[in-house]
């Protein structure tokens, strides 16, 4: 059909509700809002680094990083430390070079 995509209405509404949503359906702030440092922090836990390692990484302290954890929380409404990893992770895992 002259090279483009055709949907029915109902595949088109379901691509852009996950989207949106996510697979979960839970709308979710998008990973956009977060500062550059704040980015590398969660790709670097998506990576599986804790802290401190984070903090060497960085050339920061510990505290910092816990400030931009926290930062990347609110921002991403996530409630604790579990969901912060998780996301970080998942994303991470989508993101993968």
């Amino acid at each position: 059909m002259k090279g483009n995509i055709h949907l029915s209405d109902r595949i088109a509404a379901r691509i852009v509700k996950r989207a949106v949503h996510g697979p979960q359906g839970q709308v979710r702030a998008g990973v956009e809002t977060l500062s550059d440092r704040e980015l590398q922090v969660l790709r670097l836990l998506g990576q599986g680094l804790g802290p401190s390692l984070i903090a060497d990484r960085l050339a920061v302290s510990v505290k910092t990083v816990e400030a931009y954890c926290a930062r990347i929380k609110e921002k991403l409404h996530l409630r604790d430390s579990t969901e912060l990893l998780q996301e970080a992770i998942r994303w991470e895992h989508d993101h993968a070079v």
